[in-house]
C-alpha cells in the first residue's frame, strides 16, 4: 500500500496570509508521513519566484525533505478589469468579449499585425497584489505573471518576459502595427475631402432622404480645401466673414479671425452623402493601404491637429500631434491609427476636454525601474485574459493602447519558441527541487501504481475525431454551437495516457491507475450533485468521454476551487477534488 497525500489549487504567492497557511498545510502532511504528494494544479501563480519559494520551502521540512512530489501546471496570467479589448466593432470590456469577436494581433515574423480569432476566454479572482507600469505613454495594471510584449533598445526582435524580469534599463512596448492592406477603389482626392468633412465639417439635412449640404468651416486659409474639393469634381460656394474687431477695451488685437464658409450641395452634396453618409467615420476608411492612410491623416491633421512645441523631436522634425474632439469621435480615429503603425493614446486635458495624442512611432520607449509599481486587490476583484493564435492582442488601460501577451500556454502552431522557452524555465525550477511535472505520460509509482497525467494549459492539438469528447478549460462556457465544435477538440497528452493506460491494463489488469488532471472539467460554480446535473457540468456528461476513464481507478483534479468526492457514472472511477482555494486550503490522504 501506499499513502498518498493529495492537494491542488494552493496558488502560493496569491496572498501573505495564504502562504503563512499553505505552508503550515504541507507541515501537517508531512507529520502524515506519505510516500508520495500529488499536486493537481496551480501550485502558484506561476511566476518563477513563487515557484522557487514555495517548493524550497516545503523541502525544508524534514518529513518532505526526499518525498516524490507530482505537479501539473495551471494558469492564471491576467489583465485588470478596467483593461479594455479592441475588436473589430470597437473597444469592449472583458464582461462583453464575444467568441465571435475578431481582436488585433501582432505577427513579429512579418512585422504586421492580422485580426485574428479568440480561442478561449478566461477570468478568475484577481491576486492579492497587481503589478503596474504607469507614465504618460504606457498604462498596465496586470498579474505579476503576466507577459509583456517589449524590445530591448538595441535588439531587432519582440520578446515576451513577466513584470519583474523585464530589464532595468530602456525597452520598447509595442503600441501600433500596419496591417499591410492593399488600396481601398477610392480616389485619393475623396479620402482628403472626407478627412475635412468628419472633422471641421458638418452635414445639414432635414430628411435623412435627402443630399442636403455638406459645409466646412475654416478661420485658416482654404486654398488647400479647394484644390481638392476642385480634383473631386465638386460644386461648392464659398463665403467669408470678418468676426472680430481690432481691438477690445481699447487694447488692439495682434490678429483678428476671419471664417470661410465652404458648402457643398446638388449633385455634389449626393455623391459627397455616398462618400460619407454620416460624421462617423465609414467602414471603408478601416480598409485604407497604409499611403492611403497617409492622405487622410495629413488633412486631419490640418484640419484638427496641433503640433506644439512637446511635439518637436531634437532632430528639429516633428514627432507627433495632438487631436482635439468629442470622445466618440476620437476613439474611431484611434483604431484607425494604432491599425497603421501609429501610438495613439486618449487622454483628457486639464480642463477636461478630450485629446488624441498621435505619434509616428508604433511604440513607447520606457524604463521599467522608473515607473515600475503595484497595488492589493479588492475583494470581488476580477481579471481576465485570452488564449489567441498568436498569443498576443491589443489592449486600452486609461486609454492608453499597446500590445499585451495573452495566457502563456498556446495551440502548437504557434510560431514563437518564447512560449515554450518561458515553460521550460517553470518547469527547471520543479526539476531543482525534485518535482516531477507530469504531462501526457504515465509514471510507475510503485509494484503496480501507476499515475498518468494531462493537462490543458500549454499544449493543446485538435484532433480530426469524435472519438475523444471532452471541454477543455474554460470557465464560463456557453452555448450549444460552441459545444459541438469543442466536442472534436482533444489533448495529445490525454491520447497518449489513454493508449499507455490500456496496455498497463491488459499486460496487469490488477495494477491500479490514477489520472491527475488541472483541465477544469467541473464548472467553478458546480455543486456536488454533479451526477444530476450534467447541463452545467463538463465532465462525465457524455458516454464517449466516459469510456475512456474504464483503465482509471481514480480521477484527481484541480482548478474548479470546490471539494468533491464521488464515483463517476461508470460505476468505477472515483472521482475527487481536494477543492483548496487560495486561503482555504485542503489536502486528502488515500492509502492506495
Amino acid at each position: 500500500m501506499k499513502k498518498i497525500a493529495i492537494t491542488t489549487d494552493t496558488h502560493y504567492g496569491y496572498s501573505p496570509l495564504g502562504d503563512k497557511i499553505n505552508l503550515v498545510m504541507f507541515q501537517e502532511i508531512g507529520d502524515q508521513k506519505p510516500d508520495i504528494i500529488l499536486h493537481c494544479g496551480d501550485d502558484s501563480s506561476h511566476h518563477p519566484t513563487q515557484i522557487d519559494e514555495l517548493w524550497g520551502k516545503v523541502r525544508t521540512i524534514p518529513e518532505l525533505k526526499d518525498t516524490p512530489i507530482f505537479v501539473t501546471p495551471g494558469n492564471h496570467t491576467c489583465l485588470s478589469e478596467d483593461t479594455e479589448l479592441l475588436t473589430q466593432r470597437g473597444w469592449v470590456t472583458y464582461k462583453d468579449i464575444s467568441m465571435q469577436d475578431k481582436i488585433l494581433s501582432f505577427d513579429p515574423s512579418t512585422n504586421q499585425g492580422r485580426w485574428d480569432k479568440i480561442n478561449k476566454v478566461f477570468t478568475f479572482d484577481a491576486p492579492g497584489e497587481m503589478k503596474t507600469l504607469l507614465s504618460s505613454v504606457v498604462s498596465m495594471d496586470i498579474t505579476p505573471d503576466h507577459r509583456i510584449l517589449y524590445k530591448p533598445k538595441d535588439k531587432t526582435n519582440w520578446e515576451y518576459k513577466v513584470f519583474d524580469e523585464l530589464p532595468d534599463w530602456s525597452v520598447q512596448i509595442k503600441t501600433g502595427c500596419s496591417l499591410g492592406l492593399p488600396d481601398y477603389p477610392i480616389e485619393d482626392c475623396f479620402i482628403q475631402a472626407c478627412a475635412w468633412f468628419v472633422t471641421d465639417g458638418s452635414i445639414s439635412r432635414k430628411n435623412p432622404d435627402w443630399a442636403g449640404e455638406y459645409i466646412i468651416y475654416q478661420s485658416k486659409p482654404v486654398e488647400n480645401i479647394l484644390a481638392i474639393l476642385n480634383s473631386c469634381g465638386f460644386t461648392y460656394s464659398v463665403s467669408t466673414r470678418d468676426h472680430a474687431p481690432e481691438s477690445i477695451c481699447g487694447r488692439r488685437l495682434k490678429s483678428h479671425l476671419i471664417s470661410n464658409t465652404i458648402r457643398l450641395y446638388g449633385d455634389s452634396a449626393l455623391k459627397m452623402k455616398q462618400i460619407l453618409p454620416t460624421k462617423t467615420l465609414p467602414l471603408w476608411v478601416y480598409q485604407l493601404s497604409d499611403r492611403q492612410f497617409a492622405l487622410f491623416e495629413e488633412e486631419v491633421r490640418k484640419a484638427n491637429g496641433s503640433m506644439g512645441s512637446s511635439n518637436l523631436a531634437p532632430s528639429g522634425n516633428y514627432k507627433g500631434y495632438t487631436l482635439y474632439g468629442t470622445q466618440e469621435a476620437l476613439e474611431q480615429l484611434q483604431i484607425l491609427y494604432i491599425t497603421h503603425a501609429r501610438r495613439a493614446n486618449l487622454r483628457q486635458d486639464t480642463r477636461g476636454n478630450w485629446v488624441l495624442r498621435v505619434n509616428y512611432k508604433e511604440y513607447s520607449q520606457i524604463n521599467p525601474k522608473e515607473i515600475r509599481g503595484s497595488r492589493e486587490t479588492q475583494t470581488g476583484e476580477q481579471v481576465w485574459c485570452l488564449s489567441v493564435p498568436l498569443t498576443n492582442f491589443m489592449v486600452r488601460h486609461r486609454g492608453v493602447c499597446f500590445f499585451t501577451g495573452n495566457c502563456w500556454w498556446a495551440p502548437q502552431e504557434c510560431p514563437f519558441t518564447v512560449v515554450e522557452e518561458m515553460i521550460d524555465h517553470i518547469h527547471s525550477l520543479w526539476k531543482a527541487h525534485n518535482i516531477t511535472h507530469l504531462h501526457g505520460d504515465i509514471s510507475l509509482l510503485g509494484d503496480d501504481l501507476y499515475i498518468g497525467a494531462f493537462d490543458s494549459w500549454y499544449h493543446e492539438t485538435r484532433v480530426p475525431t469524435n472519438d475523444w469528447i471532452m471541454i477543455p478549460g474554460v470557465n464560463g462556457f456557453d452555448g450549444e454551437i460552441e459545444w459541438r465544435k469543442l466536442q472534436k477538440r482533444s489533448l495529445d497528452g490525454f491520447v497518449g495516457v489513454i493508449d499507455k493506460a490500456r496496455s498497463i491494463k491488459t499486460s496487469n489488469p490488477q495494477s491500479k491507475i490514477l489520472l491527475m488532471t488541472h483541465m477544469g472539467f467541473i464548472k467553478a460554480d458546480a455543486d456536488s450533485d454533479w451526477k444530476a446535473k450534467n447541463s452545467g457540468i463538463y465532465f462525465g456528461t457524455t458516454p464517449q468521454f466516459e469510456g475512456n476513464l474504464e483503465d482509471f481507478d481514480y480521477l484527481f483534479y484541480g482548478h474548479s476551487h470546490r471539494h468533491f468526492e464521488g464515483i463517476a457514472t461508470n460505476g468505477k472511477t472515483k472521482i475527487l477534488n481536494v477543492g483548496s482555494d487560495y486561503e482555504n486550503p485542503k489536502y486528502v490522504i488515500m492509502e492506495v
